[in-house]
């Protein structure tokens, strides 16, 4: 059996402009206390890129992600 590799993308917009997500160099493990900031760590784990970007009229944002598929051929 062989195999070759595809790219998903994944895209999720939302309407929260005003806080952002970190950059992937910006990541942080969150303290105990923190009830928040472990999601973008699991997908960074799981994913070969991610990232986000403001859409163009400002009001919203796009956290993306892609990682590799393997399909049998």
């Amino acid at each position: 059996m062989t195999a070759h590799s595809q790219i998903v993308r994944i895209e999720v917009t939302d309407a929260c402009a005003e806080r952002m997500p970190p950059r992937s160099d910006a990541l942080r493990l969150p303290d105990g206390a923190d009830p928040g900031g472990r999601g973008l760590l699991l997908v960074a784990g799981l994913v070969a890129r991610r990232d986000w970007y403001l859409r163009s009229e400002g009001l919203s944002r796009t956290v993306w992600a892609e990682c590799a598929l393997t399909l049998p051929t």
